[in-house]
């Protein structure tokens, strides 16, 4: 019951390996940073629109604490399970794209992209990339399984979900999800023909949104040049004044709440550009140490993609390792994500425990590769190519924990199709 009004405790992480149990408190000290960056940036506008300086840190906290919740649901739930619901979750955040464009809409600068629920305001399109990431590695994770109908269905769901997303209209929350479909689907192997197709199709419907939406034009353009002259004084002037911030912080930053530029000079300066009020405040040092952690987490997602062989989890791991670099989504959407790379990173047996059935993935170190004689050998790496797994079942039990090089009883091998949920 403690643990649920603080997620953050968690006995069960014991059982997590060091990689697992590093980059979840990796996850807490990025989400800490983004408190106290948010606080700072926020305090000032929050306190002039509502009249209450913890408005947007008071909102913030409360998607965190939602978040934790399915962070700590998702890493204890078998992957199968959790794959029935997301199609279903889908189509329901795709109908809500849908009916941004309906009336029913929230309208924010000019853009639809909100639904207004009560008191709260959701973005459907950010939290649809969680799923994006989860169906777009089971369709590809097993594409050579998959019937023609069933591709089919699903490269024309995916192409709804970015046709919704840009019309409403979101270029670039279009192109983060489209690249995440391309990346997830160039890691799975499949053929390349249909991959030049995709990035051809892609790029064509971005040219004619922006050939369609006069403003991405003009963003793109104050973006290579906003210091331009008849650039500077409109869509320029936001990018200009984020260089400014950027630029005042020195090599040590002006101190934490000191920002100038939040102080009206800079638009949606808590939101889309907080960056440049981090920087301005802490400076290059604390620039570096948040591109830093960035570097962090791109190396831990290359190291869980080397270590899992299992198809579906791996492709999750790119997707959503794209996606926690590449976004500007919620924390609780991050979560969300963040808890399915784990599953491949657990110990595969618990010390003290006799044991009488190892289960390990192909291409994986375990206790039992160093047992596995040369024909045993030559059967996993032909099941390898065929994407099965294998278990070895031992004969006798065996009393843990298991020492180096101890002989651990007869074994005969197991092929088991199904990938999902074991």
């Amino acid at each position: 019951m403690f643990n649920f009004f603080i997620p953050i405790i968690d006995p069960s992480i014991k059982e997590w390996s060091k990689e697992a149990r590093f980059l979840r408190w990796l996850t807490f000290l990025w989400l800490f940073l983004g408190i106290i960056a948010l606080f700072s940036a926020s305090y000032h506008s929050a306190q002039q629109d509502f009249g209450n300086g913890f408005h947007y840190i008071i909102r913030q906290t409360i998607w965190i604490w939602i978040g934790l919740q399915g962070f700590n649901i998702i890493v204890k739930m078998p992957l199968k399970y959790l794959m029935k619901f997301v199609p279903f979750f889908i189509f329901f955040l795709l109908s809500l794209i849908l009916l941004t464009k309906t009336g029913l809409g929230h309208t924010v600068n000019g853009a639809t992209r909100w639904i207004k629920i009560g008191p709260a305001i959701i973005q459907p399109s950010e939290l649809i990339k969680p799923f994006l990431v989860l169906q777009s590695a089971y369709i590809f994770g097993f594409w050579h399984r998959h019937s023609l109908r069933i591709k089919i269905q699903w490269i024309l769901i995916f192409s709804a979900v970015l046709a919704g997303i840009l019309i409403q209209p979101n270029l670039s929350t279009t192109a983060l999800c489209g690249i995440s479909l391309w990346l997830i689907a160039l890691a799975s192997g499949i053929p390349v023909r249909y991959l030049i197709t995709a990035a051809a199709s892609g790029l064509s419907a971005a040219s004619f949104s922006v050939y369609t939406h006069r403003y991405q034009l003009k963003r793109i353009l104050s973006f290579l040049d906003p210091w331009k002259d008849e650039i500077a004084k409109t869509d320029g002037y936001q990018l200009i004044q984020s260089l400014i911030a950027v630029g005042s912080g020195g090599i040590f930053g002006l101190g934490y709440g000191q920002s100038i530029q939040k102080w009206s000079y800079l638009p949606i300066h808590y939101t889309d550009f907080i960056f440049s009020v981090y920087a301005e405040e802490f400076g290059f040092i604390g620039s570096i140490f948040l591109l830093l952690l960035l570097f962090v987490y791109a190396t831990f997602t290359l190291k869980i993609l080397i270590n899992c062989t299992h198809p579906v989890k791996r492709l999750i791991a790119v997707g959503s390792g794209f996606e926690t670099k590449g976004s500007r989504s919620k924390e609780s959407s991050r979560l969300l994500t963040y808890g399915l790379t784990n599953f491949d990173l657990v110990e595969i047996n618990k010390a003290n425990k006799p044991i009488d059935k190892v289960e390990v993935w192909l291409g994986k170190q375990s206790y039992v590769d160093e047992h596995v004689d040369a024909d045993i050998y030559k059967t996993i790496k032909k099941a390898k190519k065929r994407l099965l797994k294998i278990s070895l079942k031992y004969d006798g039990p065996v009393e843990a924990p298991i020492k180096k090089n101890q002989k651990i009883g007869t074994y005969r091998v197991v092929y088991d199709q199904e990938l999902i949920g074991e």
